[in-house]
């Protein structure tokens, strides 16, 4: 064990003395030195044969800067551990230019220990709760859209009135590939009513014109038409091909392609079309609820973190950044810190909060849980694509992410913000308002947009 010690400094910070001395670590050196010694293939000797010599000359340094800081991380936390030390985060080393040429070294880390303070739920008041619903519109237009990706095309002879076709026209001149005209792909709903009637009986190989600016029934058309030449102010084209979509059944082959093999009827595929819209969005009202509830426990509790301990953490995090930067020698700015003062002090605070909680409710994650939370988020990947959410694929993608530490600490937050949601629904009072999910998203955006 290393000879580690602490003292207070202003305003709480505490720092951490470690001493490191040349026996502390020689042996686990010497240990990896001769396993590289095993395994090393150098020109002039056989296999396993190199001498310890050029080994240590080659390799000394890096393995004694590998094996002191695992040593130094790993004491560390058990000096924690036992002398009951509960910080903030994780001890910020300060020591800078350590002589790694040296046989013997001292390092220095400054945390600050975690506030204490109580919370009750019963004070919180006046907090909103948006409770999401879908209407028949909307869970319409997703079927009508999925019966379309999931549809049939069939050639036609001439241009109707649910047709699409494909368009052969002029460029002003020719693309990079020499080419003095492209095929443009069109629906009877691109176009106004009144200007698809040029198209309508229009056979492969027959000839129209249309103005581009006029007949659109949508402005952004306008872009597919960049570069396309025209004749006082129309497009002349060919017609090159003509289709039409069938769209797919309302059957159980259609429910099973999208909602899974035990969704057999209308009433449950519309069932987990309004789920999917929900899930979608309603996550963000939950995250609007759950912050509103935290930031009035935060405010009651009277939770303060120093300045001094702030400015330490963001410094450190914003030379790892630039370290990892297209600049990496370039001086952290105080004014680079305090931009980040405010957010991170917040940050700090939600998270002290949701650790007092799950330490005052007993709230534990189980694996099953994590599983769960997996199959949910695989389940919307795969629906974005319009793939079956089931099978051997599905299997493999869930189990990818749960084989990931990115992944699964991804997971584990979001299974604790659920457990975090109920615990504040089943103690929190709380006013319900209903919106359609439409109308949230909308106001969702404006709110970002606005920020």
């Amino acid at each position: 064990m290393l000879n580690i010690t602490h003292s207070t400094q202003d305003e709480s910070i505490i720092r951490f003395n470690v001493p490191v001395t040349q026996k502390d670590y020689t042996d686990k050196v010497d240990e990896v030195l001769k396993k590289y010694r095993k395994t090393a293939d150098m020109p002039g000797f056989r296999k396993g044969k190199v001498p310890m010599g050029i080994i240590k000359k080659r390799y000394e340094r890096a393995v004694i800067f590998d094996e002191v800081n695992k040593l130094v991380s790993e004491n560390l936390q058990e000096y924690l551990k036992t002398n009951n030390i509960d910080t903030l985060a994780s001890p910020i080393p300060i020591t800078e230019d350590v002589n790694w040429d040296a046989n013997d070294f001292h390092f220095e880390f400054d945390s600050a220990v975690k506030p204490e303070f109580t919370i009750d739920l019963s004070t919180v008041t006046e907090v909103e709760k948006t409770t999401l619903t879908v209407d028949k519109k909307t869970l319409t237009e997703n079927v009508e859209a999925l019966r379309s990706q999931y549809g049939t095309m069939s050639s036609e002879e001439e241009i109707g009135e649910e047709s699409t076709f494909i368009l052969d026209v002029e460029l002003d001149e020719a693309d990079q590939e020499g080419n003095s005209s492209k095929e443009l792909y069109f629906r009877t709903q691109d176009f106004k009513k009144v200007y698809f009637k040029r198209f309508l009986g229009l056979k492969i190989g027959e000839e129209g014109k249309f103005p581009p600016a006029k007949a659109f029934a949508d402005e952004g058309s306008l872009n597919r038409v960049e570069g396309v030449k025209q004749t006082k102010d129309e497009i002349h084209f060919t017609v090159k091909e003509i289709k039409k979509l069938t769209p797919a059944e309302l059957n159980e082959e259609f429910f099973a392609k999208i909602a899974g093999e035990d969704c057999t009827t209308e009433e449950q595929f519309f069932a987990y079309l309004e789920k999917q819209e929900l899930d979608k969005i309603g996550q963000y009202a939950d995250t609007e609820f759950i912050n509103s509830v935290t930031e009035q426990l935060i405010e009651k509790a009277n939770i303060s973190i120093p300045d001094s301990y702030l400015s330490i953490f963001i410094k450190h995090q914003l030379i790892d950044q630039k370290q990892q930067s297209e600049t990496p020698d370039e001086e952290v700015t105080e004014e680079e810190i305090s931009a980040q003062l405010e957010p991170t002090r917040k940050a700090f605070m939600n998270q002290l909060v949701v650790d007092k909680l799950t330490k005052d409710n007993d709230i534990k994650i189980e694996y099953e849980e994590l599983e769960a939370m997996a199959e949910t988020r695989v389940r919307s990947q795969f629906a974005m694509y319009g793939m079956p959410p089931e099978g051997e694929m599905f299997e493999t993608f869930k189990q990818q992410m749960l084989s990931n530490q990115e992944n699964v600490q991804k997971l584990m937050d979001g299974v604790l913000q659920e457990k975090v949601l109920a615990l504040y629904l089943e103690k929190v009072k709380f006013k319900e308002t209903k919106k359609d999910v439409k109308t949230f998203a909308e106001e969702l955006a404006a709110k970002h947009k606005a920020q």
